[in-house]
């Protein structure tokens, strides 16, 4: 059986950063040179440097959207970022973008700029829209200030199960308010919350 190269057994060498980071041409060379444990190592040097929005679509053809090279790019700013949305409108990158990595990282960095990015570009399922509005409600924005991302989101999107469920919890409240302001809300469906939400208050309250 042939031995996999772990990273951690690589290293990096400042001549092959300062390769990958210049121009286009000598940076594919090099890449297209290494083994696969090395190109998993220096892609994420690949981002920013000479020639980066070419690289972008490089780093897809040769699936190499890991994980370590999706925070560079979010690392690296908007303008980079939308350059990689647009990229994965092209049907024939989109599989090897990993365009789930980069969703699940931008909702998580609650860079509001970032999320608004993104959400020009693509909606977000149940479980997307849940985990925006758990980070949300766990940063500073809850504490006393208004939350226009959320507020705009309820606006213009139905949103599905999960992200209901966790309006049902005491710690949602404000959500719950921003919620009933921009959603039209039944009866029936006002009473089934309320008594979710009561139950919920109880059972936070007592431990349970």
């Amino acid at each position: 059986m042939e031995q996999q190269t772990k990273l951690s057994d690589l290293t990096v060498t400042l001549e092959n950063i300062q390769v990958l980071q210049g121009i286009v041409l000598p940076a594919t060379k090099l890449l297209s040179s290494m083994p696969q444990a090395e190109r998993v190592l220096y892609a994420p040097y690949l981002i920013g440097g000479k020639d980066s929005i070419v690289k972008l679509s490089i780093l897809s053809y040769k699936n190499l959207y890991t994980q370590e090279v999706i925070r560079a790019l979010i690392a690296s700013g908007r303008e980079l970022c939308e350059e990689y949305l647009k990229m994965t409108k092209k049907l024939m990158l989109r599989d090897t973008s990993n365009l789930h990595e980069f969703k699940k990282q931008v909702i998580e960095s609650n860079d509001e700029q970032l999320i608004r990015l993104l959400l020009g570009y693509y909606d977000l399922n149940p479980w997307e829209e849940a985990d925006l509005l758990s980070v949300r409600c766990c940063s500073a924005n809850r504490k006393g200030k208004e939350d226009t991302l959320i507020q705009d989101y309820f606006s213009k999107n139905r949103i599905g199960s999960p992200a209901k469920n966790l309006l049902c919890r005491p710690e949602y409240a404000y959500y719950w308010y921003l919620y009933q302001q921009q959603v039209e809300i039944g009866c029936w469906d006002k009473v089934k919350y309320g008594f979710r939400r009561s139950w919920n208050g109880f059972r936070y309250r007592f431990g349970l």
